[in-house]
């Protein structure tokens, strides 16, 4: 799957930025969409889903944090993934702080997520990211070396 399209979910505008950022400089993706917390990335979803906010250009990657206000990564990994018509074709990397085992098997035991990614997001993990979305259909995971 070309990857045109990603949603960064973080509630630190630092962090948003540094990722936006790196993704604009070193990539072909055409949209960059932010939500700063889990209920807002769900909303945003069933938006894209129920009209043209996407504009026929949904996220294939999510990138998500774990610690955020009103809803974390985890609540939102479990509305997401219960809403499995909702995500098909779109791969989930959390890109945390957090350097948790615990965090780490959490995440990983969710089908939808692909990868556990430390921050900040590198360009050579950005890109091992979007190697492997080009070539599978999101089967494999990724899993950053400096955790």
């Amino acid at each position: 799957m070309k990857v045109n399209s990603v949603l960064v979910i973080d509630d630190s505008d630092f962090d948003t930025y540094l990722t936006q950022r790196l993704i604009q400089k070193h990539t072909t993706i055409q949209k960059v969409y932010v939500c700063h917390d889990g209920a807002e990335a769900l909303e945003l979803m069933k938006a894209g889903n129920e009209s043209s906010v996407f504009e026929g250009n949904p996220p294939q990657v999510i990138f998500l944090d774990i610690n955020m206000p009103k809803m974390n990564g985890f609540e939102f990994l479990r509305k997401f993934s219960a809403q499995k018509e909702n995500h098909k074709g779109i791969s989930v990397y959390m890109l945390t702080s957090s350097s948790l085992d615990s965090d780490r098997e959490q995440s990983l035991a969710f089908d939808v997520v692909k990868g556990h990614l430390q921050k900040p997001l590198s360009k050579e993990l950005l890109e091992e990211v979007l190697a492997e979305c080009n070539r599978s259909t999101g089967q494999g995971r990724a899993s950053s070396s400096k955790s």
